[in-house]
């Protein structure tokens, strides 16, 4: 009985034993697969590390460089700046950090700021009113989405065309903005078609307001900021040296015409609240229509319009 007993013991290890080696091969084997397969793994991110540092570093590189140059720019451009402040270096170094400031608070880059400086100085502000020029200059610029260069320039002509003092800038870009507001235009345009007409206006008396105004009137309905720019000049050139025709239809309605009796009436508002009315009655009395009375007047079409 033992001995069937252990014959067949020994029957079921030979049975058993061919699976098990061979499920500790495949273990064996697995077990390698893994280890090569986290070898592998542990390859493939050091790689993904070292490309990640390689990236960072080009990246910092990059935006490295991307500073020096505006450092570089900005240092330029102060230098140049400094051409015409003609300052000592504790001057001049004071006269940076201002700049430098400025930054801090108004979301331009330094070198723009620094191209803006050289801007007010060459449209002839003052050194004193530099800094706080380019302030106010710079602040309407952003409000604006204009170019702060074309800020500078407008607001300079209509300063020196109106004789006024250069710490008027601020009040004199508010008012831009608000013509910006009530007309159909963008600062930028603004900024660009105002000197088309300034010295005209200056010349006749025409307040800025009364200037802005028109813009902010005839854009949209006479077109664009330009063409109405364009018109203004007309209209205010043909009122500062009147033509023989003018001059003539003028004496007819029983009005002066030109820059003397503009200023004499107080501005150009109430130059037209005079006019318009003499132009209508001697439509009604003549037969000649208001619009051929105004071509007569202004000598354009501009003026019809």
């Amino acid at each position: 009985m033992a001995d069937n007993k252990t014959s067949w013991l020994i029957e079921l290890v030979d049975r058993m034993t061919g699976p098990l080696k061979a499920v500790s091969a495949q273990f064996d084997r697995t077990h390698r697969d893994a280890a090569r397969l986290g070898e592998q793994m542990n390859k493939v991110t050091g790689e993904g590390r070292n490309m990640a540092s390689t990236l960072r570093n080009i990246a910092v590189g990059a935006g490295f460089a991307i500073l020096t140059q505006q450092s570089m720019a900005f240092e330029n451009q102060m230098a140049m700046s400094n051409t015409m402040l003609k300052q000592s270096k504790t001057e001049f170094a004071a006269t940076t950090e201002q700049v430098r400031n400025l930054a801090e608070t108004i979301p331009l880059a330094k070198d723009q700021l620094s191209t803006g400086l050289y801007e007010v100085l060459s449209a002839g502000v003052p050194k004193d009113n530099a800094i706080s020029f380019l302030e106010a200059s710079a602040k309407s610029a952003v409000a604006g989405q204009a170019d702060l260069g074309t800020v500078v320039r407008t607001t300079t002509t209509l300063i020196k065309a109106y004789g006024l003092e250069f710490d008027r800038a601020t009040a004199i870009q508010n008012r831009m903005q608000k013509a910006v507001e009530l007309g159909q235009t963008t600062m930028s345009e603004l900024a660009n078609a105002l000197p088309k007409a300034t010295v005209s206006a200056s010349m006749l008396g025409v307040s800025i307001d009364e200037l802005l105004g028109g813009f902010a009137a005839m854009t949209g309905p006479m077109g664009n900021a330009s063409e109405v720019g364009t018109q203004l000049s007309a209209i205010l050139g043909s009122m500062i040296k009147p033509s023989q025709e003018a001059a003539e239809m003028a004496a007819q309605l029983g009005v002066s015409f030109g820059a003397n009796a503009i200023k004499g009436s107080g501005g150009l508002a109430q130059y037209l609240d005079t006019l318009m009315p003499k132009i209508r009655a001697f439509s009604q009395s003549s037969g000649m229509s208001q619009e051929e009375i105004v071509a007569r007047l202004f000598g354009r079409e501009e003026g019809i319009r």
